[in-house]
């Protein structure tokens, strides 16, 4: 009979990465200060971290809803900004986030932090003992969301704290009770929510808050036992030093680690982690269908409700073209990767930026962004999710589309075959889910215009409840004022979730 050879065959794929960089077969990271390294046999590139933790008796987080929706496996994530120089630290769901992703990574858990037989750490404690806890399913998760935060931003005021545990849902106590044990570990107890206007107000000003002399309308509640309890209340740190404790370090082999072009194969499936934009467009001419990852907020809900079947998986979060954020002469130029946190909190600073040079009207645009962007999903899903996958996905609810068709921004487009083209993104959607993008391209960056003198950007949603929800309808509208009688003028808007007309 014949007798069949090995195939001598080699793919675009490898032949792109072994010309260019050194290929890892193995993941790297570190659980609760342990250093962890996986084999590619002993890994699944559909396994998400909470499964993982699970399978490995990590047990403190929970699935609850498996959408990123309640917080219950809620996580802290630690990567180094070799810019700054200093480790980032925020809250991410691990229900959502997929182990092959944490590459060079460390992973806190609730177990990593305090527990009965180690001592509580002092936020289960203060928790515990201001009544945050009932049923206890969703406090991990509630524990770690605050931990993540207060640890990044010790400075934090009660309004800024409430604002972080928007994606974490109790059915038990209410919110006050945990909310009071959030904000008597901050350094920045008496802090107050900007000031608030009322239905008679004048210029954003309360005459109610005038009358009673204070600085705004929360400053009238009267103070009570629980008030008490969080102003006597240590901070973080004073409860740390009290026990001659400190926080777990991050791990300082993660401070030089150098991230590798990744291939995970394993269980019928493959994980790609390109680290140039070349190898990035050879994976996709290759596999067509495969689905880039960066938060995997859609497409993990995608096959876990959905029971659709994806089986290549691209990781592009270290390919620098696609994670760019910089400032230019008419406008920003954000990557497709950048996280929706990290958009928005870019234009809070360029939007200072031209605040001090007296050209605040450039920044309208960006200013609707970030004030819709304060809405969109959690603070957990904001951490992850990506601009470019929003964009991509075409949900017809986007958040951020309507304001980016507001705002005329252009999409860089880039593919092996046909190189780079850009498309106004009001070219880009043709109709429901379905965009102008070739199975083999990539979205690299968007554009976002800064506004004229006289163009004003508006954002507009409504939603069943305030935080963390899907909207019902979504909109952005642009308006341009006629400089003189006989100057121009316009108004356009862009509505989601409205149906067709």
């Amino acid at each position: 009979g014949q007798i069949n050879q090995p195939s001598t065959e080699i793919s675009t794929t490898h032949l792109v990465f072994s010309l260019s960089h050194s290929v890892l077969m193995s993941l790297t990271l570190f659980i609760n200060g342990r250093k962890r390294v996986f084999n590619q046999n002993e890994l699944d590139p559909k396994l998400s971290l909470l499964q993982f933790l699970r399978k490995s008796g990590l047990t403190g987080a929970k699935l609850g809803c498996g959408e990123g929706g309640c917080g219950a496996c809620t996580v802290m994530l630690s990567s180094y900004d070799a810019e700054n120089k200093k480790p980032v630290h925020y809250s991410a769901n691990a229900c959502l986030t997929p182990v092959c992703a944490l590459d060079g990574i460390a992973i806190t858990t609730v177990e990593g932090i305090g527990s009965m037989k180690e001592g509580l750490h002092p936020v289960q404690q203060r928790i515990s003992a201001m009544h945050g806890s009932q049923c206890g399913y969703c406090t991990p998760g509630i524990v770690m969301a605050i931990y993540t935060f207060l640890r990044a931003n010790p400075n934090a005021t009660p309004h800024e704290i409430e604002s972080s545990l928007d994606g974490n849902l109790c059915r038990c106590t209410g919110y006050r009770p945990i909310l009071d044990a959030a904000r008597s570990l901050s350094n920045n107890k008496e802090s107050h929510a900007p000031p608030a206007g009322c239905c008679k107000g004048n210029g954003g000003k309360c005459p109610c808050a005038e009358t009673l002399k204070v600085e705004s309308t929360t400053d009238s509640f009267l103070h009570n036992n629980s008030e008490d309890s969080i102003l006597a209340g240590k901070s973080l740190q004073e409860s740390l030093n009290a026990v001659s404790r400190s926080e777990p370090i991050f791990p300082p082999e993660l401070t030089h680690y150098e991230f590798k072009a990744l291939e995970i194969v394993s269980n019928g499936a493959k994980w790609f982690q390109p680290i140039t934009l070349e190898s990035l467009l050879a994976i996709k001419a290759e596999y067509p269908t495969a689905k880039l990852i960066v938060g995997n907020t859609e497409v993990a809900i995608e096959m876990r409700l959905k029971a659709f079947e994806y089986n290549v998986f691209v990781n592009p979060s270290h390919v620098k073209e696609l994670c760019v954020l910089e400032t230019t002469e008419g406008g920003i130029n954000v990557g497709a990767a950048v996280t929706i946190n990290g958009l928005r909190s870019f234009c809070g600073k360029v939007e200072d930026q031209m605040e001090k040079v007296g050209k605040p009207y450039l920044t309208r645009g960006l200013r609707a962004i970030k004030h819709m962007l304060t809405w969109f999903a959690s603070n957990h899903i904001r951490n992850v999710a990506c601009v470019g996958g929003n964009i991509a996905t075409a949900s017809p609810i986007s958040d951020l589309n309507p304001m980016l068709l507001a705002s005329n921004a252009v999409l860089t487009i880039h593919s092996a075959s046909k190189g780079a083209r850009q498309l106004p993104i009001q070219e880009f959607f043709l109709a429901y889910r379905k965009v102008a993008l070739e199975a083999d391209e990539i979205l690299v960056s968007v554009f976002i215009p800064y506004t004229s003198e006289f163009e004003y950007v508006l954002p507009f949603k409504q939603a069943r409840r305030r935080e963390d929800d899907v909207s019902i309808v979504t909109a952005g509208m642009r308006v341009r004022l006629a400089p003189k009688p006989t100057g121009s003028a316009g108004v356009a808007g862009w509505v989601g979730g409205g149906g067709p007309l």
